[in-house]
């Protein structure tokens, strides 16, 4: 399989309070150079974390969460005469979930697989159940009439009343989407910044040395000879030309580095709605542990 590096999707304008403003004062930019003065070293995957990092929850929490909710859509399923059976499919939890954000790193793996996917990176998901008939879907994700049975179905069905739930007692706050997109928007922010770029000219200069030109790392990821279903010829060492040189200007680091400011000096820009974010989390996350314990 294909190795999926450049997952980070195209930007998305965020039409949300606070957020379209341009303005950098003079707190948030020293935030900005303070965050630029401390380096990031890049050396595996898993040294890839970022501020907005703590403000999503967790794979356990995430897992959690979603078999709180499938209780407690079971329990609405009931009101409406269906027995619901809980299809909770856990997300394994990743040693380091953005190990391809700045493309290939891991030269063992580069050495090996190229470009394509590790065994341990190859998607492995499963079915999470058999798929609920026209019936059960519509009261379940409120797809359809507003009314089963002589009762009034949920906003969002009973999974929408189950999140709902899940998330009494928190404050308003930018959804997780929300959140996401301006995360997005930040990395290819970062993408742009010139030091970011000047350390991809050094790659380039340096790939050219060794005999491979493209305009970027991307351009190298996602070459068309690379997608068949074991390495091409010309793909490994192309791979282990890319890590090296992506080490040799510390492209990696660079990148981490000035991502980091830019996270940094939007959650100063936007402190008040971030805490919300945080203390939403909170509640969702204790509302989740409360109704889990359930079987």
């Amino acid at each position: 399989m294909f190795r999926k590096l450049c997952a980070v999707l195209v930007p998305v304008l965020l039409a949300l309070s606070g957020c379209a403003s341009s303005k950098v004062n003079a707190d948030d930019r020293a935030t900005f150079n303070a965050a630029l003065r401390k380096s990031r070293v890049v050396s595996t995957g898993a040294d890839i974390t970022l501020p907005f990092d703590s403000y999503f929850m967790s794979t356990p929490q995430a897992n959690q969460f979603d078999r709180a909710a499938q209780i407690l859509a079971r329990d609405c399923m009931k009101r409406f005469g269906f027995d619901w059976r809980i299809r909770v499919t856990e997300v394994k939890v990743e040693v380091a979930p953005k190990a391809g954000r700045y493309g290939l790193i891991d030269a063992d793996a580069a050495a090996t697989y190229g470009y394509h996917a590790t065994p341990d990176e190859a998607d492995t998901g499963g079915d999470a159940g058999v798929k609920p008939d026209a019936a059960t879907a519509m009261v379940y994700f409120g797809n359809g009439p507003s009314t089963y049975a002589g009762q009034t179905v949920p906003k969002g069905g009973c999974l929408g009343e189950a999140r709902s739930k899940l998330a009494e007692g928190a404050p308003v706050s930018l959804s997780t989407q929300e959140l996401r997109g301006l995360q997005n928007e930040l990395y290819h922010k970062a993408q742009a910044d010139r030091r970011v770029q000047a350390a991809m000219g050094g790659w380039r200069t340096c790939m050219k040395s060794a005999g491979y030109d493209y305009d970027d790392i991307w351009k190298a990821n996602n070459d068309p000879r690379w997608t068949g279903p074991q390495p091409a010829p010309e793909e490994i060492p192309t791979a282990k030309a890319d890590v090296t040189c992506k080490k040799r200007v510390d492209l990696a680091g660079i990148w981490l580095t000035v991502e980091t400011a830019y996270e940094l000096e939007s959650i100063q820009q936007r402190a008040g709605a971030f805490d919300a974010v945080r203390k939403s989390l909170d509640v969702q996350v204790a509302n989740a542990a409360r109704v889990g314990g359930r079987s």
